[in-house]
């Protein structure tokens, strides 16, 4: 392959501006020659958009959930599954934060769901 083309073709994979791995990413499904892999990364340390952005990626949005209007309304379980030698069930009230911790034969969800 001609370097132009190695050229036109690095333009076209980094139109995204997506940075260094997933350019590799996306290349490696399409295309391949000798020494890509530091291609791609020069081209991507060369982008404007790829420095401004690599050391500050977007914050992920915080979805917090509703606090519960009484005791019991909502719960939180969990399995601590083989602790101390013994499968244990963790229910926690949302509202109180009350824990019940419950001795269980299996973590399945047979034996979560069953009545006792």
């Amino acid at each position: 392959m001609s370097q132009s083309l190695r050229e036109e073709t690095l333009k076209l994979l980094h139109l995204g501006h997506f940075g260094i791995e997933r350019t590799n990413q996306l290349a490696r499904t399409i295309v391949y020659w000798p020494g890509i892999d530091k291609d791609i990364h020069d081209l991507c340390k060369s982008c404007d958009s790829y420095c401004e952005h690599q050391n500050n990626p977007p914050k992920a949005p915080v979805h917090r959930s509703m606090f519960p209007e009484k005791p019991w309304s909502q719960i939180n379980i969990d399995h601590a599954i083989n602790f101390m030698g013994s499968n244990w069930m963790i229910i926690v009230d949302a509202f109180s934060k009350y824990p019940c911790i419950h001795l269980t034969q299996s973590p399945s969800t047979k034996s979560t769901i069953e009545p006792r």
